[in-house]
Parts: structure tokens; sequence; C-alpha cells
């Protein structure tokens, strides 16, 4: 008996298998296209939704965020409370900030700008650190704009210290005790149980906004507000 004809009376044959392994490989071909089609669609729709200016969570309460913030704009009664978790290394906080200072130069009786710190690494907390002891000479907000205000990002405090004319001395040794350091992940936790995941997180209202917004953003922000 010939080896055809073993073949076909096992009822094994070569050539019914390449044409499963070939369907095999048009279906794992379509469904790799279909999955890349979704996930495509899903990024996009999903980056639309993160540059949504509106409100993108619950309505939260102000009060915890604003107790004890250093803060700055109007002092009395502001109709506009604007909370933001900040991080000194982050690149769209920096961006954020003139674009703030815009909003309360047009807005100084009715806004005010409330800070906490969000630590995404070490550089962040001693930042932090540092512009809570230029805060202690009523400098926290040139401390501020002094880091911002550095496109080396040298991060060298001292030379801020100077430049800001505070007591070098008084500022050295609260930054070499780390006083700020735990002030500061206790506003990064208060932020990551209100669901802040990224800087800049923006609480305006009790409404939270989440990345950069251009200045005619906050502006319809605080228009509607008032």
């Amino acid at each position: 008996m010939s080896a055809k004809n073993k073949s076909n009376e096992s009822g094994v044959s070569s050539k019914p298998k390449v044409d499963i392994f070939k369907w095999l490989t048009i279906f794992n071909t379509v469904g790799v296209l279909l999955l890349g089609v979704f996930l495509g669609y899903s990024y996009l729709f999903n980056g639309n939704k993160q540059r949504d200016p509106q409100p993108r969570v619950a309505h939260v309460d102000m009060a915890p965020l604003l107790e004890g913030a250093q803060y700055t704009g109007a002092t009395i009664n502001p109709k506009v409370n604007i909370v933001i978790f900040n991080s000194f290394t982050c690149g769209f906080c920096r961006k954020s900030s003139p674009v703030l200072n815009q909003v309360l130069h047009k807005y100084p009786d009715k806004v005010r700008l409330v800070y906490r710190h969000f630590i995404r690494n070490e550089v962040d907390l001693a930042a932090a650190n540092a512009v809570e002891c230029a805060g202690e000479q009523n400098k926290f907000w040139e401390m501020h704009d002094e880091i911002f205000g550095d496109n080396a990002n040298e991060f060298n405090y001292k030379r801020y210290a100077q430049k800001i004319k505070i007591n070098v001395d008084q500022f050295n040794k609260c930054v070499a005790s780390n006083k700020y350091t735990n002030k500061a992940r206790s506003d990064s936790e208060m932020g990551q149980q209100l669901g802040v995941q990224g800087t800049p997180t923006f609480v305006v209202n009790g409404d939270i906004i989440v990345g950069y917004r251009p200045f005619e953003a906050f502006d319809a922000m605080v228009k509607k507000a008032l």
C-alpha cells in the first residue's frame, strides 16, 4: 500500500492542517488589527476627556484645603478660591504660574490662590521644604517665583534666599532641619485622598480641574462664579 493510501485511511491529511493554520493566521491578524483600532479609539477618546476644561469629578469640601495653607490674592471673603496641587519639577505647573498671576491681577479682590504641595520625587520634597522656610519670613511666593523662574533648574535655594533678601542664616537652618517635609507629605496625602494623581491639579470652588489651563479657561470659571 502506498504512503498516499495510508494517509487517506488514517483520516489525517497534510492539506487540511495547512488550511487550519492559514485560517488561524488570518483570524489572529484580524484580531490584532481590531484590537489596534479599539486601543487607538480609546486613546483619542480619553485624551479628549482629559483636555475637557469642565470639572472631572464630584464637588469637594473646600474647608480642609484652605485651612493652614499658604495663599495669595483676595484676603477678605474671596468669591473664588483656587487651590493648586503643585510640583516644582512639573513643566505644566511652571507654565501655569504666570497664568494664575494673570488671573490674580485681573481679580485682586475676588480670587484667592491657595497652595498645596504634591510631592513626586525627592527634589520636590526639598523644594517644598525650602519654599515653606522662606514663608517663615513672609517670602513664600517670592521663593516660589524664584524656583520656577530659574530655567536652569539649579534649585540653588541659598542664592534664591539672597535674591529675595531674607535672613539667609535663619533660612539655611530651617532648610537643613527639614522642618516642613512632613507638611509637604501631608499636602500630598490630602491630594491623593481627593484622587489627585498628577500635577497641576486645581480645585476651583470645590470643582477639581486636572491639567494645565490657559487664562481664558480660568477667566470663564471666575466669571461664572461671580
